[in-house]
């Protein structure tokens, strides 16, 4: 125990409870379950009222580190998550609310000049609390310092920290704050057109301190509970106070940090060799991931019938043991059982993370779990560390309701064997044949260069140079990725439809009667027998047909020639076979210096460049629809600005009753899309489905746009999308992976996209990197953000073909996500149908709102695991009430 400045940093073990910082689910004094982490602490107070208490964030986030395998940033401190409460001796809540928290006090000194633009002279590590007025749906004056860049990577030339303020502010009169962190340098405001009510602008110095309100003097026993949250942006406390209060709390004792683990990991039994242990999926495992205190007789996880549940399984070495395989028996309830082959069991593999990426969530460096790999026999050392296998239950449709029991046994030498009791409860409910998520995760490299031809594709990792086995490979994963919901962007890259063209009687670029391109000869067999295996046997639900941007969306690329001699490498926004093994006819109207392709595409007019877009498009449709397939398909329109052309194509495609079924789902990094007006009217808003970027860094969707633009407050009108954000990331808390599907259903949404997770040759590495993630994970956008997958070889390309698999955990947790997602849908639509019978569903909307308490701000998330796994049982249990209730009316 040391003393600093009047405090002591020590451990309490006169009123704590738990143990070795674990404090078990069911312990009735957690009295704050949302909040994962508390800290005891002993303060003198010298009279009644308002006291300052020194305690630091750095100190906070110091001691709930010392429970993790990663340190949380201080600056990103989760101020309005903090709770303290008063306990007495024995550690019991004192009745009486403790009114305190971290308090901004804002200095009553205005900086703002009358001309706002004027500059305005900072210290270095101060804060600065930015007031002002905006309505009319403007940008902020602070836009300059949004945190879209790291410090030091152009074009940002500022290291000011700042907090989130929304890049498209309300229409309505509103008065908004921003709070910075100086760098040193003057603070520079935006005041033009951007900006209403300049005038209103209010910069000030601020301080923030925790306080508390305390009834009466003497020694107090605190609590504080605390839960991190996003970091990426400063946070600003919600207690305010004009001045700080003039008593300062003395002898000031913080104590060890506790997490509460509720059901998220616990030890189930040991022996000579090794104690073995569980960890839920939301767990980042590695090779040191200490054995935790509490306990539990057997494996106990739940799931509905059609659902497909994952868990992990740790042995920790406590001698050297040879391990033989992982067995699993059949499960039984009653009459009914699960086959034990439902059962899929991986080893979890280790992968260095050496360097930080453009989104840190958290800072952890070292050997982390993330690929997935065959279970084969082993020496086990103590020097190896874990041994964690990944298991995954695919319990049928139709399976009944029930506890069924099993076992997992953990084959091992030299009687170090071991049974693990399992126990699975199947909910009285299933997830739909379809998933009403809809999923675009890429998987369109296997050929295609990234930008950098010297770095060999996809297929060169898995050793494939003939077309057969490239279309066997791009089918294996796609195989993979359709099993987990991690739908690639097209099923069919490499399927070929058969299809022959003419050009126009009379001549390019001459609108005279008949003067039409003819499309011919259409054959859909190997198409339409790729699509009934994906869509009607491996119920994929999203199939981007077409993928195209604004700035060559009025380039037709789809008319094939001969066969290439080689293959396209460069093959563009590819989506069809032929983009790959054909020699293509691009076409395009209204031709201008400067347009992608402008020396190769051929030029026509805007009625035979329309004419041939629905011609070729009406085939797809009467195809896609006559089986079925058609509400599957979409068209996808990627980053880049402009309106015009690719609003032009949208109508085109809406103006005919078989191509009007195709979906348009429109990125949106700018904001085009949402703004743009012809006559008055928003263009886009009954045409598309928004796909708004939410990285951390580039949060590009509001609640208010629904009603700001007009848009159709329909989860089929809002996905979403992620290039740099630490969702992607290996080095993040588990929660930071399995948070998007109801963050997607927060935002009132239905889908996902990340632009590509299979690009081993990816250039967004460092210029040493090896483009192998076994060696080094690191992309710019996320450690891991490029590798969903893992490479045949660790090194090196093999000299044949090599179909081997290996997905990254990340996968199997996304399809999770989806699966909550799912959870939240059907919670939505039975409170729906019990509104309408004029049932009680306010316990199932009481779980339904507790979703929204996941996600604190626009971009932030809780990473209590505890707390997530807990609301998604209150969410299946309430599905099981209300279904009841629903059936019974």
């Amino acid at each position: 125990m040391s003393m600093q400045s009047g405090k002591t940093i020590g451990v309490l073990l006169c009123w704590v409870t738990g143990l070795a910082g674990i404090v078990d689910a069911d312990d009735s004094r957690w009295v704050e379950p949302y909040h994962q982490y508390r800290i005891p602490v002993e303060v003198m107070v010298e009279q009644s009222g308002w006291s300052v208490l020194s305690i630091t964030e750095e100190e906070i986030s110091s001691a709930i580190g010392r429970l993790e395998e990663y340190a949380f940033e201080p600056i990103f401190f989760a101020y309005n998550q903090l709770k303290m409460v008063e306990v007495d001796a024995s550690g019991k809540l004192l009745r009486g609310s403790l009114r305190g928290g971290f308090c901004l006090v804002t200095d009553g000194r205005e900086l703002a000049h009358q001309d706002p633009t004027q500059a305005i002279a900072t210290v270095k590590n101060a804060y600065y609390l930015v007031r002002f007025l905006s309505e009319g749906g403007r940008f902020p004056p602070t836009v300059g310092y949004e945190q879209v860049f790291p410090v030091g990577e152009p074009p940002r030339n500022h290291a000011y920290m700042s907090s989130y303020v929304p890049r498209l502010l309300p229409k309505k009169r509103m008065r908004h704050e921003c709070l910075l962190r100086s760098d040193g340098n003057d603070l520079q405001l935006s005041a033009n057109d951007h900006l209403v009510g300049a005038r209103e602008i209010s910069v000030r110095r601020s301080r923030i301190a925790l306080v508390a309100d305390f009834k009466e003097a003497g020694r107090k026993r605190l609590v504080l509970y605390y839960q991190p949250s996003g970091a990426h942006y400063l946070k600003i406390p919600t207690l305010r106070r004009p001045t700080l209060p003039l008593h300062r709390a003395t002898q000031v004792t913080v104590g060890a940090a506790e997490k509460r683990l509720g059901k998220t990991r616990y030890a189930l039994r040991s022996n000579k060799a090794f104690d073995a242990w569980f960890a839920d999926t939301t767990v980042k495992l590695t090779p040191a991931t200490p054995v935790p205190g509490q306990h539990c007789a057997s494996i106990q996880i739940s799931t509905a019938a059609n659902e497909a549940q994952s868990f992990q399984l740790i042995l920790s070495p406590k001698s050297n043991f040879s391990f033989e395989r992982v067995e699993v028996s059949v499960l039984r309830s009653m009459a009914h059982e699960i086959a034990a082959a439902r059962m899929e069991v991986r080893a979890v593999e280790y992968v260095p993370v050496t360097r930080k990426a453009r989104i840190n969530q958290v800072a952890f460096f070292g050997r982390i779990g993330d690929p997935l790999i065959p279970v084969t026999p082993r020496t086990v050392t103590r020097e190896d560390g874990n041994l964690a296998f990944w298991l995954t239950l695919r319990t049928p449709a139709g399976t009944p309701s029930g506890s069924y029991h099993g076992e997992v046994a953990m084959i091992a030498a030299d009687g170090a064997s071991m049974r693990l009791p399992l126990v699975v409860e199947v909910y009285d409910f299933e997830l739909p044949e379809y998933s009403s998520f809809r999923t675009h995760m890429g998987g369109q490299y296997f050929s295609k260069n990234s930008g950098n031809a010297a770095l060999k594709p996809i297929r060169s990792y898995h050793g494939v140079n003939r077309k057969v086995d490239l279309k066997r490979l791009a089918r294996k994963y796609y195989d993979f990725m359709a099993r987990e919901k991690f739908y690639p962007k097209n099923v069919a890259l490499f399927v070929e439809v058969g299809m022959k063209w003419q050009p126009p009687p009379q001549g390019y670029g001459v609108d005279a009667p008949g003067n039409f391109f003819r499309l011919y000869d259409w054959e859909f067999e190997e198409f339409n027998e790729t699509l009934s295996h994906f869509i009607d046997d491996l119920k994929v639900n999203s199939v981007c047909l077409t993928h195209t941007n604004p700035s060559v969306s009025h380039i037709f690329k789809h008319l094939p020639g001969d066969p290439r001699k080689s293959w396209n490498m460069d093959p563009g926004h590819v989506t069809m076979g032929w983009q790959t093994f054909r020699k293509m006819t691009q076409v395009t109207y209204d031709k201008k210096p400067g347009d992608p392709w402008l020396d190769t595409s051929v030029q026509v007019t805007r009625r035979q460049w329309d004419r041939l877009v629905l011609d070729y498009y009406r085939e797809m449709g009467r195809n896609l629809d006559s089986h079925g397939w058609v509400d599957k398909f979409y068209v996808f329109i990627d980053e880049t600005a402009g309106t015009d052309k690719i609003l032009h194509l949208i109508r085109l495609l809406k103006s005919d009753p078989v191509t009007a079924k195709l979906r348009i789902a429109h990125c949106l990094q700018g904001f085009e899309s949402l703004r743009h007006q012809d006559n008055g009217v928003y263009a886009f808003k009954d045409l598309i489905t928004h796909v708004p970027q939410i990285d951390e860094n580039y949060y590009r969707w509001e609640d208010y746009f629904w009603d700001d633009y007009e848009v159709p407050r329909e989860r089929e009108r809002l996905w979403s999308y992620a290039a740099y954000s630490s969702r992607l990331g290996i080095n993040v808390p588990g929660m930071t992976n399995r948070e998007v599907g109801l963050e997607v259903f927060h935002l009132g949404g239905s889908g996902y996209v990340i632009w590509d997770t299979l690009l081993w040759h990816h250039p967004y590495g460092q210029p040493d990197d090896p483009h192998n993630p076994w060696q080094e994970p690191y992309a710019r956008l996320a450690n891991g953000a490029l590798c969903y997958f893992y490479p045949p070889l660790r090194q090196g390309f093999p000299d044949g073909p090599d179909f081997t698999i290996t997905p990254s955990l990340r996968v199997m947790t996304y399809r999770e996500s989806v699966d909550d997602y799912e959870y939240a849908r059907l919670l939505e639509d039975l409170i729906a149908v019990g509104r309408r019978q004029g049932a009680d569903v306010a316990a199932g909307e009481e779980v339904l709102g507790d979703i929204a308490r996941m996600f604190p701000g626009s971009v932030e998330w809780t990473l209590n695991d505890a707390w997530y796994l807990e609301l998604r049982d209150r969410m299946a249990r309430a599905i099981v009430d209300l279904k009841r209730l629903v059936s019974a009316r």
